[in-house]
């Protein structure tokens, strides 16, 4: 049914056990070698709760998912999680990441079933990620929840919209007073350039006070709204540090100010500016 020697294979399924059948042959794993480019859009005509999710990747998976570059998941309707640690780290050819539409969906690495092995590594690192886009995912709460820090060193573009659930990108073991922020240490963007965050109507900060200075050091334009209880845009931590800032768009936020008040060392104000930003909306 599936073409073995294929470096491109795109799946527009439905139904059920049709999604079943298909990806019990795909994850069958040697006989997929050469796949470099995998769409999977999932539709179903139905949503049913009676319906158990569908694991997307198995065991088998690794044998072939190191070559894939592009991976689009959508209208996966009873998904409820999608990557283990131990798949994710086998995605280092991934360039483009697209999760849209996925009802169910609590997070994107899921560790509840984490074996001894893999705690012993902390970090899961996308090498060659470009571009990621998470869209229209109500019940999502955390990228990742387990005790790991994620790297992304390419990623230029980072797209958020429509997760009215998230609380933070990676989950902490503990946050202070209970204040979630968007970022926070455990996740590294130091080429990240383009950024647009939508309806997160469960974040009040999008940045950690201590995030290292570099962060977002290459970020030329940021587009947020919708995100109704958010307080400020920026600290003064990072904000200083935004020097290739060009564009800045805010609409529909419960934004106060744009840079929340910061000291520095012997309680003297943090001073910074955007010299090159010639667009704020």
């Amino acid at each position: 049914m599936l073409l073995k020697r294929s470096e491109d294979l795109h799946l527009d399924l439905k139904g059920h056990e049709g999604i079943k059948s298909v990806l019990a042959e795909l994850n069958n794993g040697e006989e997929f070698s050469n796949l470099k480019r995998v769409d999977v859009i999932i539709r179903m005509e139905e949503y049913s709760t009676s319906f158990e999710p569908v694991p997307l990747f198995n065991k088998q998976t690794s044998l072939w998912i190191s070559n894939l570059r592009r991976l689009i998941i959508n209208g996966c309707g009873n998904l409820e999680h999608l990557l283990s640690p131990s798949v994710a780290r086998r995605l280092e050819q991934l360039q483009c990441f697209e999760i849209k539409d996925c009802m169910r969906l609590r997070e994107i690495i899921f560790t509840k079933e984490i074996v001894e092995e893999e705690e012993r590594e902390d970090v899961i690192c996308f090498p060659q990620l470009n571009s990621l886009h998470i869209k229209g995912i109500p019940d999502l709460i955390f990228f990742c929840s387990g005790n790991f820090n994620i790297e992304f060193p390419l990623l230029k573009e980072l797209n958020i919209e429509d997760c009215p659930n998230l609380k933070e990108f990676i989950s902490r073991s503990s946050s202070e007073s209970g204040m979630h922020t968007l970022f926070n240490e455990k996740v590294a963007v130091p080429s990240l350039e383009t950024m647009t965050i939508s309806e997160l109507s469960n974040v009040k900060m999008i940045f950690h006070t201590d995030l290292p200075p570099n962060s977002f050091q290459h970020l030329r334009e940021l587009s947020v709204s919708g995100c109704e209880i958010l307080k400020n845009l920026f600290p003064a931590s990072i904000a200083k540090h935004l020097l290739q800032l060009e564009d800045l768009s805010i609409s529909d936020c419960g934004v106060e100010e744009i840079v929340s008040e910061g000291k520095g060392l012997e309680d003297q104000p943090v001073r910074f500016e955007f010299p090159k930003v010639s667009s704020l909306e």
